[in-house]
C-alpha cells in the first residue's frame, strides 16, 4: 500500500467515526497548544527579564563595612568600621581595577514637604556615578559632578516617596525638607517592574549628605569593575587594603560585606529563567501526553476494525515491517492533525492577547522557533509510542486468524 493510500485510508476513517475523531484528536490538539501557549507566554516573560537584567548586568559590587569579629593589633573586636570622605577618595585612587565608584551613606530621616506631608525614608548620599553603575530611566535630570562640587541642595525621589509625598503630581522644582534643610526635588525614578533594592530611597549629592552629617562615617560604597570575572578578587584587593587604612585584620572576613554582586544576581536569575522555560515544557508535554493515551485507545480500535484487511495483506504477501509501518504512519498522521490544529488555534490566541494591554511582567508573547521544533518531536514520539504496541500487535498477527476474524 502505497503512502498517499494509507493517508486516504485514515480520512476516510476520521470521516466515518466522526464523534471517536473528534475525542481522541482534540487530546492532541490541546496539548499541543497548551505546549505553545506555555512556551509563548513564556518567552515573553523570559525576553521582558532579560531586558530588565541588561540594566544590572555591569559587573557592580556593593560594599558594606561591618563590625570587627576579631581583636587586632590592641583595639578590641566589635569595633565599628567606616569611612569618612577623605578615605573614601583615598580608596577610590588606589583601586585600580575599579572603573567608577560611587559612596552609600545612609540615614533614615524624616522628610517634609511645604504641604507639611512627612513621612519617613531613606536618605543615601552619593556620586554621579551612581547611576551609571545601576542604570534608573530618571524623570528630570540626573545629579552632576556640579552638584557634588558645590554641595548643591538637591534630590532624586524614588516613585514610591514621590507618590506618598507629591501624589499624582509632578515633583520636580517642589521642596523637600530634611533636618530643617530645603532639597529642590530635581529627578524622580518611575515605578518599574525591573528589579530595584532603592523603591523607598533619595538621592542626594554625597557633599551634600557630608554638610548634613559631618560627624557620620560612611559604612557602604558602589564600584563598577573593570572586567566581569574580577569581582572576588577585587573585594579581597578592597578588604586588604582597608584592613591596612583602618587597622582590623585582613583575615577578618566579616568586616567587608559584599551585599550586592549584581553579576551574580544576574547570572543565577538567568539559571532561574531557562529553569522556568524548562517546567513549562513538561507540563506542556504532560498535557500532550494525555492526548497521546487516547490516540493510543484510538488505534487499537482502528487495528480491531481492520483486522481482515491485515489478514488479507498478508495473504498477498505484506511483511510484517510492512503493516508495522502502515500503522505507524497512520499513528504519526492522527498526531499531525491534532497538533496543527493546536498549532493554528495557539495563533489565533496570541493574536487576540495583541489586542489587548497585557501587564509589563507578561512581556510580548510570541512562539519562537524553538517552540514548534520542541512540539513536533514531541509529536512524533507521542505518535510512536501510541502507535507501537497496536502496530506491532497488527504486524505479528497470523494471516489466517486475521483472515477469518469479524470486525
Amino acid at each position: 500500500m502505497r503512502l498517499v493510500d494509507t493517508i486516504r485510508m485514515v480520512f476516510q476513517d476520521l470521516y466515518r467515526h466522526k464523534l471517536r475523531t473528534l475525542m481522541s484528536l482534540s487530546g492532541v490538539a490541546w496539548g499541543s497548544y497548551i505546549i505553545l501557549m506555555l512556551l509563548g507566554l513564556g518567552q515573553g516573560f523570559y525576553q521582558h527579564q532579560l531586558n530588565a537584567l541588561s540594566s544590572i548586568s555591569k559587573p557592580v559590587l556593593t560594599i558594606m563595612l561591618n563590625n570587627t569579629s576579631k581583636p587586632y593589633n590592641g583595639f578590641a573586636a566589635n569595633r565599628g568600621i567606616g569611612l569618612s570622605p577623605r578615605q573614601l577618595l583615598k580608596l577610590q585612587s588606589a583601586m585600580t581595577d575599579i572603573a567608577s565608584f560611587s559612596p552609600l551613606a545612609n540615614h533614615s530621616v524624616q522628610f517634609i514637604t511645604d504641604k507639611n506631608i512627612s513621612g519617613n525614608f531613606l536618605l543615601t548620599g552619593i556620586s554621579p556615578e551612581f547611576f551609571t553603575m545601576t542604570p534608573h530611566a530618571l524623570k528630570g535630570r540626573p545629579l552632576n559632578q556640579q552638584d557634588m562640587k558645590h554641595a548643591r541642595s538637591v534630590i532624586v525621589l524614588s516613585d514610591l516617596i514621590k507618590e506618598q509625598l507629591f501624589g499624582n503630581k509632578d515633583p520636580i522644582g517642589k521642596t523637600v525638607f530634611i533636618d530643617h534643610h530645603a532639597f529642590t526635588v530635581i529627578a524622580y525614578i518611575p515605578q518599574t517592574q525591573n528589579f530595584t533594592p532603592y523603591s523607598l530611597t533619595a538621592f542626594i549629592p554625597f557633599t551634600s549628605y557630608s554638610k548634613l552629617y559631618p560627624q557620620e562615617q560612611t559604612k557602604s560604597f558602589q564600584v563598577l569593575l573593570k572586567n566581569h570575572k574580577d569581582s572576588q578578587l577585587v573585594q579581597a584587593n578592597i578588604t586588604t587594603y582597608l584592613a591596612h587604612l583602618l587597622h582590623f585584620s585582613p583575615a577578618d572576613t566579616q568586616v567587608v560585606f559584599n551585599a550586592m554582586d549584581f553579576s551574580s544576581y544576574t547570572k543565577n536569575t538567568r539559571w532561574m529563567l531557562r529553569s522556568t522555560l524548562i517546567f513549562l515544557s513538561f507540563c506542556g508535554l504532560m498535557t500532550l501526553t494525555v492526548g497521546g493515551i487516547s490516540v493510543a485507545n484510538m488505534m487499537a480500535l482502528v487495528t480491531k476494525e481492520q483486522t481482515s484487511q491485515i489478514g488479507l495483506q498478508m495473504a498477498l504477501g505484506a511483511q510484517p515491517s510492512f503493516i508495522l509501518k502502515q500503522f505507524l504512519i497512520q499513528s504519526f498522521i492522527y498526531c499531525a492533525i491534532g497538533g496543527l490544529i493546536g498549532i493554528l488555534l495557539s495563533i489565533l490566541t496570541l493574536i487576540t492577547l495583541q489586542q489587548f494591554t497585557l501587564p509589563d511582567w507578561i512581556g510580548n508573547p510570541s512562539i519562537p522557533l524553538s517552540a514548534y521544533i520542541f512540539l513536533w518531536l514531541s509529536l512524533f514520539l507521542t505518535g510512536f509510542l501510541a502507535g507501537y504496541p497496536s502496530a506491532k500487535r497488527a504486524a505479528n498477527m497470523p494471516p489466517i486468524q486475521a483472515l477469518n476474524s469479524k470486525d
